[in-house]
């Protein structure tokens, strides 16, 4: 593990302290800038990589390591009274070494989480489905082979496309979409290798769903939900079956009634999002997973006049908020660096995101005034652009 200071910034001083917990996610970069322009001396532990660090609000580095000995330092002292008036879990990969220095340290100060148990399950995300399903919330049909060949049989009841999931994994790492019966033996390989998968829980096929995404975020107390915004993914990366690019604030009642009931199911706390599918055959909004992490799309929610930060910290402290679930609707939202990204993949959106750039009713996650963690996302993405191509 290795520590720096941010130059450009003066000294923490008597500010209210933050922590970021991440892997390289571009969540972390909106969280930093939206803590610090609220005071906060934001710090962030991550992978090298992770473009929080190029942001000029993060006050302070701390380099993770896969094996790095001092990780598990950082992570003792976290549990010590006063570290940080808030944590903020930006990467569910985390969760589970988290879990684990919690199981023997106890709950950290600053840090809302459900129970260690629940945490465990919910990284296990055919667990999840299965007991949201027990529960009564539409899902999309689901099978759970318990081996390679059983995958091979059981997909040959579902309708192509189709799809195969796997336990753990972000920004659809381990999703594919499989489009016929010759792609399934190696998606599933792909899937298997590629997430949490184990004996207690093997990859899961679903059917695939026409209709429209949305992304329901929020923050919990007990299944309790304290603030929620919602959206309907109007472009997402990997296309159809990723992280949204652009989207707008929606509040069809039966989605938030659907997510109430996930959370619900689940006894929540903390920061958390749901994705649904609208079923075009029946008008169902059906569920497709819970990630355990501060909402990718957290950018909008100012935007939405929302606060998740200000209840955040009282619960912190252990003080009661009152929940509110109003937000602003037909609140149009675009991620810059994904946008880019994703237009580069196809050419042919360039001039809607043009159009979105110059209209100011369209809003961004951009800000002039911090450039460099775009920049360098930009920059890694088109690096391991070119060591694909050039591996191939």
């Amino acid at each position: 593990m290795r520590l720096a200071a941010n130059a450009a910034l003066p000294p923490a001083g008597p500010a209210r302290r933050a922590l970021i917990l991440d892997d390289h996610s571009y969540t972390a970069v909106q969280v930093c800038r939206q803590l610090a322009k609220k005071g906060y001396a934001v710090e962030a532990f991550a992978d090298s990589s992770a473009p929080v660090f190029a942001s000029q609000y993060c006050h302070r580095k701390i380099f993770s390591g896969a094996n790095d000995p001092g990780d598990a330092l950082l992570l003792e002292k976290l549990a010590e009274p006063n570290s940080y008036d808030v944590i903020y879990l930006c990467s569910e990969h985390l969760l589970n070494k988290i879990t684990q220095h919690i199981g023997h340290s106890g709950p950290w100060k600053g840090l809302l989480l459900s129970e260690p148990a629940l945490l465990q399950r919910l990284l296990a995300k055919s667990s999840v489905i299965r007991l949201v399903g027990e529960a009564g919330i539409p899902i999309p049909k689901t099978l759970f082979p318990a081996s390679e060949s059983e995958m091979e049989t059981l997909g040959r009841t579902l309708n192509f496309p189709c799809v195969i999931k796997g336990e753990g994994g972000e920004s659809s790492r381990t999703i594919r979409i499989v489009k016929s019966q010759g792609e399934m033996q190696a998606s599933y390989r792909e899937v298997l290798h590629g997430g949490n998968s184990g004996a207690a829980g093997m990859p899961y096929l679903q059917e695939f769903l026409t209709g429209p995404t949305y992304s329901v975020g929020g923050l919990f107390q007990n299944g309790k939900a304290i603030r929620m915004c919602a959206v309907r993914m109007a472009l997402m990366e990997p296309y159809k079956a990723g992280l949204m690019v652009k989207g707008v604030t929606e509040r069809p009642a039966k989605l938030i009634e659907n997510a109430q009931r996930v959370f619900e199911t689940l006894n929540y706390t903390g920061y958390g999002d749901a994705d649904f599918v609208l079923d075009s055959r029946d008008g169902q909004f059906k569920f497709l997973e819970v990630n355990p992490e501060v909402w990718a799309n957290i950018g909008v929610v100012e935007h939405a006049a929302v606060d998740f930060h200000g209840p955040y910290h009282a619960m912190a402290r252990g003080e009661s908020v009152a929940p509110d679930l109003a937000f602003r609707e037909g609140v149009p939202f675009y991620r810059v660096a994904k946008r880019v990204l994703s237009t580069l993949k196809r050419p042919w959106l360039g001039m809607g995101l043009v159009r979105d750039f110059l209209n100011a009713s369209v809003h961004s996650d951009w800000d002039g005034t911090d450039l460099k963690p775009d920049i360098h996302l930009l920059m890694n993405s088109v690096r391991r652009r070119s060591r694909a191509l050039t591996e191939t």
